[in-house]
């Protein structure tokens, strides 16, 4: 694979990410939070949205993110996994950032995920797609006090 740092500005609309991310803190500090948010984390989590998507959804986020095609997305996408996955590995290329980075898919039991989608997950985000009782978790937040809905 070519050095994760070939990304250019023309696969990878990094403003609008910014811009994503500057929304979700700006919301979260009027409330007196503390947040830490990655625009790098919101572009795979739409280039991950967008590998299923068809038709005007499929074509805003192409847009929106700075790509031509899935794969363009599924590229730079698995570029960057890598790039944040090397932390504590030898790389000749460039210094590993120090970095977290977690990744996973949520789906409730009663929807079937397509084995292509399972695939492009596991392959190439690097991520887990887990079956999970949604209805329980709801009744969890309003069982807890809503102290679940701020862990989940």
């Amino acid at each position: 694979m070519d050095c994760p740092a070939a990304m250019t500005p023309s696969n990878f609309n990094s403003q609008f990410c910014i811009q994503m991310a500057n929304q979700v803190i700006l919301k979260e500090v009027a409330k007196g939070s503390n947040l830490v948010l990655s625009p790098l984390s919101f572009h795979v989590m739409l280039s991950l949205i967008a590998a299923v998507s068809t038709g005007r959804t499929l074509e805003q986020l192409l847009s929106h993110l700075g790509s031509r095609s899935i794969d363009d997305l599924k590229l730079l996408s698995s570029q960057i996994v890598v790039l944040v996955s090397m932390y504590g590995e030898k790389n000749d290329l460039i210094a590993s950032p120090s970095v977290s980075f977690a990744n996973s898919v949520w789906v409730d039991r009663s929807i079937t995920l397509k084995p292509s989608f399972e695939r492009i997950v596991k392959g190439v985000y690097k991520a887990k797609a887990k079956e999970v009782v949604l209805q329980t978790s709801l009744i969890a937040v309003g069982s807890t006090g809503r102290i679940t809905e701020q862990l989940l």
